[in-house]
């Protein structure tokens, strides 16, 4: 899936970025702001903004594939409660993709929160990039 970045701002004044990106998903906005320890580097920020905006994009997947789970076990429930329906040929091959459906759904839902943690790792080892350089340059002083 093609994901762009559409807007990019560097505050300097107030030591922000904020980074958007947009795919067929819709747009996805990320802030991060300047330790007040140390100057901010605009590249650094954008990244870490970067990674944020994508932590909101999968947050999104994860609600709107858990809405989809949600409308197929009302359909699954409806079969199954539904003795008129239930007893029509065409019930097993729809409650087999329905299942199987049920089931992909399940398995995005456990990558996309995968794919936070991993992302959230990469911001925290990022900050610790950052604090090693202000250790050394402190020791250089």
């Amino acid at each position: 899936m093609k994901t762009k970045i559409v807007y990019e701002k560097f505050d300097k004044e107030n030591g922000i970025s904020i980074v958007t990106i947009q795919n067929k998903y819709g747009r996805f906005t990320g802030i991060a702001m300047c330790h007040p320890d140390d100057s901010f580097s605009p590249f650094q920020g954008e990244r870490i903004a970067a990674t944020k905006a994508n932590i909101e994009f999968l947050k999104f997947r994860i609600k709107q594939t858990k809405a989809e789970a949600k409308g197929i076990n009302k359909l699954l429930s409806d079969f199954y409660y539904n003795t008129d329906i239930s007893a029509s040929s065409y019930v097993g091959p729809v409650w087999k993709h329905a299942l199987v459906k049920l089931k992909r759904y399940e398995k995005d839902i456990e990558n996309f929160k995968e794919g936070i943690e991993i992302l959230k790792d990469s911001i925290v080892k990022m900050d610790n990039e950052r604090q090693e350089v202000l250790k050394r340059s402190k020791q250089n002083k």
